[in-house]
């Protein structure tokens, strides 16, 4: 029994069948891993009674790449972070020129029991983690007794 083999309408030639499906559907670049470069980090959310923990997987950028703020009860976390890899000859021409630039922005509806001003943010090792933590909750009702 035959294996089933792939076959398009570029005929008998299976390597060169792999190589156009490859080329078409994938593109000559992986637009995955682009994607992956610039894709929007996971984010852990963890409670406890007295805060919020939320965590960003972020490595490669530094504290100053990253712009936090809190604006009409959302946190907004970005970062932008342009590298350029140059190597020269000597000549002083171009060997290799490389720009990267690497960007994500996400937001966070803050529950109204989170006292914003006293948010902290810490990052080591690749993870952004910002502690978020809880205010009483104090009760809006008013009873009133009847006479």
């Amino acid at each position: 029994m035959r294996t089933p083999m792939k076959r398009n309408q570029f005929g008998l030639f299976p390597s060169l069948n792999t190589f156009l499906d490859d080329f078409f559907t994938r593109g000559f670049l992986d637009i995955d891993q682009i994607y992956r470069v610039n894709a929007i980090p996971a984010a852990n959310v963890k409670e406890d009674e007295h805060a919020y923990t939320l965590e960003l997987a972020v490595p490669g950028f530094k504290k100053e790449d990253f712009s936090i703020e809190v604006k009409d009860g959302y946190l907004k976390i970005a970062s932008k972070l342009a590298e350029n890899n140059e190597e020269k000859d000597e000549q002083g021409g171009y060997k290799r020129r490389e720009f990267v630039q690497r960007t994500f922005a996400r937001s966070f509806q803050l529950p109204d029991h989170v006292d914003a001003k006293a948010i902290v943010a810490n990052y080591k090792s690749g993870i952004l983690a910002l502690t978020l933590p809880k205010v009483e909750k104090k009760d809006d009702r008013i009873l009133i007794d009847i006479a």
